[in-house]
């Protein structure tokens, strides 16, 4: 038997498996309302239930197969795309930027498993890095501790651009650490000129620290000048400090207008001389 269409004029009606005969006219569109009607202006039912059963026993029809090109539903403004059943709120300028895209299967696949959220792929938003710039991190093995290092750094074009091309290292002058107190010297203080001005009148004790507790490289040169009338002690903890004129060990002393460099030589030693030390 042929797949047929069984048609009742209510629900209250049972199911008939003959094959209904219509007329010219008896099945379309009513002009008034546009609803589906069956039957001529005389006969009209004013109901309709349908069941389409396939030939074998009367079973439902299985899933219908479509042959030939089948157009899918237009995406406009009152149609939200969706993708997993979630709303995507991206603009037609926003997926436009895929425009183009060469990337493969497998470049793409890099993203899978990616976990950053939105704010930080944000990061990227107006970048215009060309490829070739992109292109000279590959192969960077630099660690996140390693690229961490640059965080914070408020050096200008202008001021890194001065390393450009040197080959030597260190300070170009004696930068000034200037100490109206009683000091001890820190690490940073290697290459630098401890200061004591004019207008504070006290003496002043300077203290170098033993090794143990600050290594300076061996090499290291430290500079000392007073313009004070008030004498300044050149000092030492627990490693040794010798004058270059009388080969002595000990803490020294520095008058005014006086100049002097210590120079450390060994790890426990360093060597000082100048003018107006004594």
């Amino acid at each position: 038997m042929a797949d047929v269409i069984q048609i009742r004029r209510d629900t209250a009606s049972a199911w008939t498996s003959a094959n209904p005969t219509l007329a010219s006219g008896e099945l379309g569109l009513e002009t008034d309302t546009g609803k589906l009607k069956l039957g001529d202006a005389s006969t009209a039912w004013n109901s309709l239930a349908y069941n389409i059963l396939s030939s074998s026993a009367y079973a439902p029809l299985a899933s219908p197969t479509f042959t030939g090109t089948v157009t899918g539903p237009t995406i406009n403004a009152s149609t939200a795309l969706q993708i997993g059943g979630t709303a995507v709120t991206s603009t037609a300028a926003e997926l436009n930027i895929l425009d183009g895209v060469t990337s493969t299967a497998a470049e793409l696949n890099i993203l899978d498993g990616v976990t950053s959220t939105a704010a930080e792929l944000n990061i990227l938003d107006g970048v215009t890095s060309t490829a070739a710039e992109l292109n000279i991190l590959d192969g960077v093995t630099s660690t996140a501790a390693e690229l961490n290092i640059l965080d914070g750094v408020t050096s200008t074009a202008a001021e890194l651009n001065l390393l450009d091309g040197l080959t030597d290292i260190g300070y170009k002058n004696i930068p000034q650490n200037l100490q109206n107190a009683n000091y001890t010297l820190v690490l940073a203080d290697s290459g630098k000129h401890i200061h004591h001005a004019a207008t504070d009148g006290t003496a002043r004790t300077w203290t170098i620290p033993a090794n143990s507790s600050v290594a300076y490289p061996i090499g290291t040169a430290i500079t000392f000048t007073n313009l004070s009338t008030a004498d300044v002690t050149i000092a030492i903890t627990s490693d040794s400090l010798y004058h270059s004129t009388d080969q002595t060990a000990g803490s020294r002393t520095l008058a005014q207008y006086g100049i002097a460099t210590a120079l450390k030589v060994y790890a426990t030693k360093w060597v000082i001389s100048g003018n107006g030390l004594t």
